[in-house]
């Protein structure tokens, strides 16, 4: 309906460092973004399945050594969990040191330990 600037949105997901707390340094924008937020131009991935957010796979890496072969993924917000083939999701935790939670397929990794970086690579 022409209503937005543009068709897009951004989060801004504030950190416990702030001065206030994260949930009040957060923000969503609608119809935009904040660049106070971001440096660079933003690079838009087509989506490879209609009415659902799933984007080519090109890679995922911890300290330069692949992780996956899996060649596509799903872009969720509203989530902060890593999910993929239980062997994969084992090899990445091992390698960032996350640690089992029992009885469950799932990992934990405090926010504030010192893990290397897991690097995306999108399209």
């Amino acid at each position: 309906t022409k209503q937005l600037p543009k068709n897009v949105f951004a989060f801004y997901l504030g950190t416990a460092s702030s001065p206030v707390a994260p949930e009040a340094n957060s923000e969503l924008v609608i119809g935009g973004s904040d660049p106070n937020h971001y440096t660079g131009e933003f690079t838009y991935e087509p989506l490879t399945k209609d009415g659902y957010w799933q984007i080519a796979l090109g890679g995922l890496e911890v300290g330069g050594a692949s992780m996956t072969t899996v060649t596509k993924a799903i872009v969720d917000s509203g989530t902060s969990l890593l999910a993929g083939p239980p062997d994969d999701v084992k090899k990445i935790a091992e390698a960032v040191g996350a640690k089992k939670i029992p009885f469950l397929p799932e990992y934990t990794i405090d926010c504030n330990a010192s893990a290397p970086d897991i690097d995306v690579k999108i399209g």
